[in-house]
Order: C-alpha cells, then sequence, then structure tokens
C-alpha cells in the first residue's frame, strides 16, 4: 500500500477532547427547555459530533475520492428527513369528526373535573 496516509496521533487526540467538549455540551444544552428547538439543538450536536468522527476517525479528511458517496449519503439523509417534516409540518385533520372522534357517534363519554364534582358520572 504505496499511498495510505497514516493518520497522525494528535488528530486523534484533538477529535477526542472535542467530542468530550460536544458531549458536555449536549448534557448540558439537555436540561434547558428550548421549546421547538429541542430537535433541532440535538440534531446539529449529534451532525457536528458524526463529522469529526467521519472526518478524522474514519480519515475521510484524507480519502478525496469517497467524499463524493459520503455528501451523496448525507445529501440523501437530509432530504428524506425533509420530506419527512414537511408532510408532518402540513399534516392536518381531515375534518373535525377525525380530530375529536370522541364527540362523534362515540359509547364513550368524557368525564371531566368539573362533571366528578357536580356529581355527574
Amino acid at each position: 500500500m504505496a499511498g495510505h496516509f497514516i493518520i497522525p496521533k494528535k488528530y486523534y487526540q484533538m477529535t477526542f477532547v472535542v467530542l468530550l467538549i460536544l458531549t458536555v455540551f449536549t448534557v448540558l444544552i439537555s436540561r434547558v427547555d428550548l421549546g421547538i428547538l429541542n430537535t433541532a439543538v440535538a440534531i446539529l450536536v449529534a451532525s457536528i459530533k458524526a463529522g469529526f468522527v467521519g472526518t478524522y476517525f474514519m480519515g475521510l479528511k484524507w480519502e478525496k475520492s469517497n467524499l463524493i458517496f459520503v455528501f451523496g449519503g448525507i445529501a440523501a439523509i437530509i432530504l428524506f428527513f425533509l420530506f419527512t417534516f414537511v408532510d408532518l409540518a402540513y399534516r392536518g385533520a381531515i375534518s373535525d369528526d377525525v380530530s375529536r372522534p370522541y364527540d362523534y357517534k362515540s359509547p364513550v363519554k368524557i368525564v371531566t373535573d368539573m362533571d366528578m364534582t357536580k356529581g355527574k358520572h
């Protein structure tokens, strides 16, 4: 293997430290309520960690011929998530009857706290 590049130890050490820092950041940010941004921040941090692992641990930084396949796979995953999120964002109830089945021809009666205090069952 004449053209094989040996990755220096400093890259592994740097990646290890960055992954430790990002793991601490992940734990700290998980304890903060960011509302709708919780998932986005978690995916962002996980993507950065995956990028470091792929770039340095797997040696993709020095493998120029494989970058097309790697970025093609990442683009495909992003496209699948994009279609899923767009579908979920624009999905709604077909009608009011579908969104609240307990009001429409259902033998099930919803008992609320107000009904319980009045003695109704």
